[in-house]
């Protein structure tokens, strides 16, 4: 048993209190600072001043990361003769922990903007135009006048900001920014010095650099690089990723210089082996092709069509081909995958080693700080003033309130000696740890309104509505929605063309239209009763009520928006969102044992998928970026232009893939996941060598390969199956204990 299980078992002597009454607001107060407040003795002043570096250790060791090292913060309650530099200090501190959700959103912003301003190819063209967006307007909305679905240069169709707004956006980001940088500083006590601490001058640097570039149009080629850089630089949990993804390149290395050195034998094999053959001259006329239809076969994007000239021949031409799939494909390339699965499980392993040994390192230093004569205890009136700075001055943790604390204390000091030692301390650590990163499950009901909250009448509906039987009702009624939708839709499902509007797409309300109102209404009620009953905090816990809640308010808003009097009146958008809707039935397959597990399993693997997505989207956004400015504007249907004549009987254009292009960021971006799916992406590289002329952009497409495929995307798997045989090992030990 936990010292955290031993403290909520706990029962408190009222009659020796932890706390004494006269220091219950001292320690309980989130004001500026219970310090500058006043009316503490210079005894209780010199508790503050001691612990103030160890709660820095402590919330360090409570949120599991180093954000700066201890010793880089000042300590605003250190030195007494400095007020106004301590409240400035203090101040900020605060302001800080306000704007963190204002940050995070700035800096997506900042790299969204890429997908919505006019693409850098574009904006060099130099046309006379009147255009809003200048050239790329001109040039990106040009269509074929016979037929208006043609677009010349064909694109995602999101460019939303001009140039000037553009700029102006990513100003205003860089200034919210920069604000925070400043607050940082003022909340080291202006000390230069401290924000560009040994250990974090780097990247403060980085950030610093990059807010400075982001203000120069003369750099605007590297502007989306500039932004990814920046965000990366916030993203401590991608910047792991990153890491793993370096280190993981030695160990894959070996293995893909043996499959280079097959495919290099094989390709030999193939130009002599095929020779003047129609295979020979399409596929091997060189050595040099040779290696690059084996290397697409390795992709699996051409087999088993590349084989198929030689084959239809002499069947025993396949061999050759199998021969290589074998030893390359199924040999060697998942001896890569087992490779970055074995290094992931290996960075897991160490991840949460590090943890640990930082665990004990910041409580072993905090105690030692705190333990200022060497006596090998601290006292409790030093726990008090720990409590004051973590309760004060840290918001980013959660507050601990007097009941808690008391709990915690006397879990631990079962001899009432009113001290810790060394080894005490490490247990009240890890529990008070566990303490504060447990979510405040206190809902507005029960703080508005307590009495509201304690009576009888509210008691009941809560307990109904976390009953099965309020789920059975909402799944009975889900099912009902279901069939309602079916029915409507019926006629399109059949695929029957309605050529009047009859099926209640007029925006009039009929009987679908009623139905569609009617579980708006109740899905609205459901979501706001939930949410009353267990509070925001536990309500958004889970993904499957974060899925319902988004649904829901999306199909009121849509009612609203359809329904109130405006030129709208198509509803169909409704229909459209209730048939997500739908998709909660998925909750009816949780009540089956088949799928419990496996579904719950499911659910906690997304959340912690985080790191991992964010790795994929550097990856992806990186090279879009890259592709935008080397191959924009060069998949063109323009027949002005002489690039479109070079398309012309080629797989892309017989495959119409103008799609798949790189004429902007978002556009780059689906490319960019059509060769992480890999199936068929040949046909856009194709393109490309096309209008290029050479086979330079080969490379582009193997080097993506490699990184995306061969190990973001294996990293990616490897995450995977390492947390759903993490969590299907304890759900079977939890099933097997309760057998038991």
């Amino acid at each position: 048993e936990t010292l955290y299980e031993t403290m909520q078992q706990t029962t408190l002597n009222e009659e020796t209190p932890l706390v004494a009454e006269e220091d219950e607001d001292f320690i309980y107060n989130r004001s500026v600072s219970t310090y500058l407040n006043g009316g503490i003795g210079s005894e209780r002043k010199h508790e503050i001043e001691k612990v103030w570096p160890a709660a820095h250790l402590i919330r360090d060791a409570i949120l599991g990361e180093v954000d700066e090292p201890y010793d880089s913060w000042y300590d605003p309650h250190s030195n007494r003769d400095n007020k106004f530099k301590n409240k400035c200090s203090l101040i900020c501190m605060r302001a800080e922990h306000r704007i963190n959700g204002l940050i995070g959103v700035t800096m997506w912003v900042l790299v969204l903007i890429s997908f919505f301003e006019p693409p850098y190819w574009c904006r060099s063209l130099g046309l006379d135009t009147d255009h809003d967006y200048g050239s790329c307007g001109e040039v990106l909305e040009a269509r074929d006048p016979s037929d208006e679905s043609v677009s010349y240069y064909p694109n995602f169709e999101l460019m939303m900001l001009t140039e000037n707004q553009a700029f102006k956006l990513q100003i205003l980001c860089v200034l919210i920014l920069a604000s925070r940088i400043l607050i940082r500083i003022g909340r080291n006590g202006f000390e230069l010095g401290r924000f560009f601490h040994p250990q974090i001058r780097y990247v403060n640097s980085i950030r610093v650099l990059m807010l400075i570039l982001l203000c120069f149009k003369g750099t605007l080629m590297f502007h989306p690089f500039f932004r990814l850089l920046l965000l990366t630089s916030y993203l401590k949990d991608c910047q792991k990723e990153i890491i793993s993804l370096v280190r993981l390149i030695p160990e894959v290395v070996s293995i893909m210089v043996i499959v280079g050195a097959i495919t290099g034998f094989y390709s030999v094999v193939g130009v002599l082996l095929f020779d003047v053959s129609e295979q020979g001259q399409r596929d091997f006329p060189n050595w040099i092709e040779g290696v690059w239809t084996l290397w697409i076969c390795v992709t699996t994007a051409n087999y088993p069509d590349v084989m198929m000239p030689s084959y239809n021949n002499k069947r025993f031409s396949g061999i050759f081909f199998v021969s290589y799939m074998i030893l390359v494909f199924f040999l060697l390339m998942n001896m890569v995958l087992g490779s970055v699965v074995e290094h992931y499980d290996v960075v897991m392993e160490n991840r949460k080693k590090k943890h640990e040994q930082m665990l004990r390192k910041d409580l072993s230093r905090a105690f030692e700080l705190m333990d200022e004569g060497g006596t090998g205890v601290v006292t409790q009136d030093t726990i008090i003033a720990l409590f004051v700075i973590l309760n004060a001055d840290f918001l980013e943790i959660r507050t601990i309130s007097e009941d808690e604390a008391m709990k915690l204390f006397s879990a631990l000091d079962t001899d009432h000696s009113n001290e810790i030692s060394a080894d005490e301390f490490q247990l009240f650590g890890k529990a008070f740890a566990d303490l504060a990163a447990e979510p405040d499950y206190t809902t507005m009901i029960q703080k508005r309104f307590p009495e509201l909250y304690a009576s009888d009448d509210w008691q009941k509906l809560s307990a109904f509505v976390r009953s099965r039987k309020f789920e059975f009702i909402v799944e009975a009624l889900l099912v009902l929605n279901a069939a309602v939708v079916i029915i409507q839709s019926y006629p399109e499902l059949a695929g029957e063309y309605i050529e009047n509007d009859t099926a209640g797409y007029n925006g009039e309300f009929n009987i679908w239209e009623w139905f569609e109102s009617f579980f708006t209404v109740i899905y609205t009620v459901e979501a706001a009763i939930k949410i009353l009953v267990d509070g925001w905090s536990k309500y958004s816990e889970s993904p499957r009520n974060v899925f319902d809640f988004i649904i829901t308010v999306s199909v009121l808003v849509a009612s609203i928006y359809v329904y109130y009097p405006n030129d709208y009146d198509d509803n169909r958008l409704i229909t459209f969102v209730i048939l997500l809707r739908v998709l909660r039935l998925g909750r009816l397959l949780m009540a089956l044992d088949a799928f419990q597990d496996i579904t719950n399993i499911a659910l906690k693997i997304i959340p912690k998928s985080k790191s991992v997505l964010q790795l994929l989207f550097f990856v992806t956004y990186f090279f879009s970026a890259l592709a935008v400015i080397l191959y924009g504007g060069l998949i063109t249907r323009d027949p002005n232009n002489p690039l479109s004549e070079l398309l012309l009987d080629t797989d892309f254009a017989d495959n119409d893939y103008w799609g798949n292009n790189f004429n902007d960021m978002m556009s780059a971006m689906n490319v960019m996941f059509n060769l992480i799916v890999v199936n068929n992406w040949t046909t856009c590289e194709i393109g490309y060598e096309a209008v290029t002329g050479g086979k330079m952009v080969r490379f582009f497409f193997f080097s993506f390969h490699i990184v995306g495929v061969v190990l973001t995307n294996n990293i990616v798997m490897a995450f995977v199956i390492n947390s759903f045989l993490s969590h299907l090992r304890a759900a079977k030990a939890l099933n097997l204990s309760q057998r038991e």
